[in-house]
């Protein structure tokens, strides 16, 4: 029998089975009617690699027949540098393809791990920050945005291409953030009222200010919403976030009663006094006597043979009493009124009233003092 050949493997010989279990004999007789099946081998191709200093993946193949398939290739690793890819017959691969019947090398190729940045918009900025050596970034928190949830990063400004969680990055890239608008829900706890319309249930981070709505309850006044901090809330804020888990608050409703037939008396007015000054109470501490001029003849030829000295008094202060200073009182007729007061204790300067005027006329005059004009005319 003539050699058969097939690309990929190797011809095994002939069987009269369809199992091909049974080989037959080279040197022995057929018979004269029979069906023979021949049997192929996969011929195993050595897989090598290239690694350029780096440490190959346990998941690359070592071998590979033309049966074996789509294989994926793994990534080498390299410190300090991020796996490109695997070079094979100059070009890059991530794949072996089927059908192969040749030995395989592949070639390592690294670069400069890349650098990504990251646009969030309105959100909290993310640092700038290089893949790991697999050409995959490693786990970081994501940004916040107030009233918004993230949603992921995207490769396009328009959120249409997300990016993968495991996604290796071979070059600088810049990644979007995506958000959605967060919706907070309000919960009533009425406590035995109820609502006359629909209240407000849900709210955002830029719903305008806005009064919550008041229930109703027969013999209460409403006086507020509890919340789970214990605050009495009336409105909701714009900005606010969070859930919200209101409890009304209410007041037994006392109206005043009067009984038929009486009339109301009104309070008294309150009257308050104003309070003495301390002017005024040292002025009322200073003694005050008022006597006739007439009557200081006596006390006067008294007081002139008495030596001088400083009067003391109570109710002036110390420095007032410890003045070396002399009282005089001056009782001539000419200078002092009908009636002067003294206080003791404090010098007293008289007192000059103005005299009244009389004008007379020349007639009168020479009436009044005729030597006076008789000597003039002589």
């Amino acid at each position: 029998m003539e050699n058969l050949e097939r690309t990929g493997y190797r011809f095994d010989g002939w069987f009269v089975d369809e199992a091909r279990t049974k080989r037959i004999n080279p040197g022995g007789k057929l018979p004269g009617s029979v069906t023979l099946y021949d049997k192929w081998i996969p011929i195993t191709y050595s897989v090598t690699y290239d690694l350029g200093g780096g440490q190959n993946s346990e998941k690359n193949p070592q071998f590979i027949t033309i049966e074996s398939g789509l294989k994926k290739l793994y990534p080498s690793h390299k410190d300090g540098m991020v796996f490109a890819g695997w070079r094979w017959n100059g070009k890059l691969v991530e794949y072996l393809p089927e059908g192969i019947h040749e030995d395989i090398h592949l070639e390592a190729v690294y670069g400069k791990r890349p650098l990504i940045s990251f646009e969030t918009f309105e959100g909290a900025r993310i640092a700038d920050r290089q893949t790991n050596d697999a050409g995959k970034l490693d786990a970081f928190r994501p940004p916040m945005r107030l009233g918004y949830d993230f949603t992921g990063w995207y490769f396009d400004e328009s959120l249409m291409h997300p990016v993968s969680e495991n996604q290796i990055f071979k070059q600088d890239t810049v990644l979007y953030a995506g958000w959605k608008k967060s919706v907070y829900s309000i919960t009533y706890n009425l406590n035995g009222g109820y609502f006359a319309d629909h209240p407000i249930e849900e709210f955002c981070y830029d719903t305008p200010t806005c009064f919550l709505d008041k229930p109703v309850k027969p013999g209460f006044i409403f006086k507020g919403w509890k919340d789970r901090r214990g605050r009495i809330l009336r409105s909701l804020m714009k900005g606010s976030m969070g859930e919200r888990v209101l409890s009304a608050v209410w007041e037994k409703d006392n109206p005043e009663v009067h009984i038929m037939g009486e009339t109301p008396q009104p309070l008294e007015p309150l009257i308050i006094e104003p309070q003495e000054t301390q002017e005024e109470i040292l002025s009322s501490s200073i003694e005050t006597t008022e006597f006739n001029v007439q009557d200081l003849d006596p006390i006067k030829t008294e007081m002139n043979s008495l030596p001088a000295k400083p009067l003391q008094n109570p109710g002036i202060p110390k420095e007032a009493n410890s003045s070396e200073q002399e009282t005089k009182i001056d009782v001539s007729p000419a200078n002092a009124p009908e009636q002067i007061q003294v206080q003791t204790g404090i010098e007293q300067k008289p007192v000059h009233e103005p005299k009244e005027r009389v004008v007379l006329s020349r007639k009168a005059r020479r009436m009044a003092a005729p030597d006076r004009f008789a000597s003039k005319n002589s």
